[in-house]
């Protein structure tokens, strides 16, 4: 009665305590396993929760709630196969359990198994035809498979219902040849969340990335390799790929990146001096450092207009403080938000507003940025030097 009066009252840690004291003495209760499990995950213990519900499980295989937490659990986890196998089991009891069906093609879409998603989600919205979050993941998953004419039909079903959707206004844009300035915080922010867990394994093994070595190869290769020691910012720093790339001519590493689960991967790396989880352009306002190398790895692809970044970023900077940023290429003299949701750019462009911004290239050169459907995303590398 206790742990669960402490726990209604959301005095976690002391509930944990108490459920604990209890499982010393009856470790095999399937509902004292349970609360203690829902109390860990509230506190963010995700693998100790995680092994309570285990435990519980064995006592209670098939109970609903029971089975829809550790699976909840385990896709915090990326424990994917686990999370996919309890949701199943649920719908063998239960087959038009919709927060079942949507949250399991939620774990197949976020492994990447699109192609089992998408007739979930169909099935979400056959049970609850304006069910928000199925409209746009589903969306979102035509999207990125290149079925854009079904993509654009449920971004449009989705803004009928909510109108201000940024995320769908941004992305029905995209297919439909208008522009934006930048795409949302609430876009980046979403995929990147729940793309973190396998981030580095996609990006690296499957989409060939090497964006970050490129950066670190074209900049020793203007400077000769003579620069070290060097207080170094790394803009939407990700996972770290890019820090790691520079870290050895760092004496100190700030990485700042929209998403925490991003940010919590990063950290593990054990390379950054400080991590900040903040929209860009805010924590330039903010920032009361001065840096003499900035990183900008695939990061201006989520931005339009350059202007008022480069300009933030020129306030953080000393005269020779080079920047080391990449982007898509167009062959438009200005920028064009693309059917990805990204933004390229053009090459005169660039040159343009670092000229405006006090920015000077140094190099700029071609480069194969990633494989998208199996094609290669063009882009460029550029080092540029801020002027006095």
């Amino acid at each position: 009665q206790e742990a669960v009066a402490l726990h209604q009252n959301n005095e976690l840690i002391e509930a944990s305590e108490r459920y604990q004291k209890i499982l010393s003495i009856m470790p095999d209760s399937p509902l004292v396993n349970y609360n203690h499990g829902l109390a860990l995950f509230e506190l963010g213990r995700f693998e100790e929760s995680y092994s309570c519900y285990s435990e519980a499980l064995k006592q209670a295989p098939l109970d609903h709630d029971l089975l829809y937490n550790f699976a909840l659990c385990a896709k915090k986890l990326g424990k994917f196969v686990e999370a996919v196998d309890a949701y199943a089991t649920i719908l063998e009891q239960q087959p038009d359990d919709k927060d079942s069906l949507y949250n399991l093609a939620c774990c197949l879409m976020d492994s990447g198994a699109d192609a089992k998603a998408i007739p979930l989600f169909l099935k979400v919205l056959d049970i609850d035809f304006n069910h928000p979050a199925a409209l746009n993941n589903l969306a979102c998953t035509y999207h990125r498979n290149g079925d854009y004419d079904h993509a654009k039909k449920y971004y449009t079903r989705l803004l009928q219902i909510q109108p201000s959707h940024k995320i769908a206004r941004h992305l029905l844009a995209s297919l439909q040849g208008d522009s934006t300035q930048n795409a949302p915080d609430q876009y980046i922010e979403q995929i990147f969340d729940n793309y973190s867990l396998r981030y580095e394994k996609n990006m690296v093994e499957d989409l060939e990335y090497t964006v970050p070595l490129k950066l670190r190869k074209a900049f020793d290769q203007a400077y000769n390799s003579s620069k070290h020691s060097l207080n170094t910012l790394d803009l939407g720093c990700g996972t770290g790929l890019a820090g790691e790339a520079f870290f050895n001519i760092c004496s100190s590493l700030v990485g700042v990146d929209l998403s925490s689960n991003m940010i919590d991967q990063a950290f593990k790396k054990n390379i950054y001096t400080s991590l900040y989880v903040e929209e860009i352009l805010k924590y330039l306002d903010s920032c009361d450092n001065v840096f003499d190398l900035i990183i900008a790895a695939d990061v201006l692809i989520y931005f339009g207009d350059l202007q008022p970044i480069l300009a933030k970023l020129w306030k953080i900077a000393q005269p020779g403080t080079d920047l080391c940023f990449s982007s898509e290429k167009s062959t438009r003299n200005n920028f064009l938000l693309r059917r990805s949701g990204r933004f390229a750019h053009g090459i005169d462009y660039i040159k343009e507003v670092c000229a405006k911004t006090g920015w000077d290239i140094k190099l700029a050169e071609p480069a194969k940025l990633r494989k998208e459907r199996f094609e290669w995303i063009e882009g460029m590398i550029y080092i540029a030097s801020r002027t006095s």
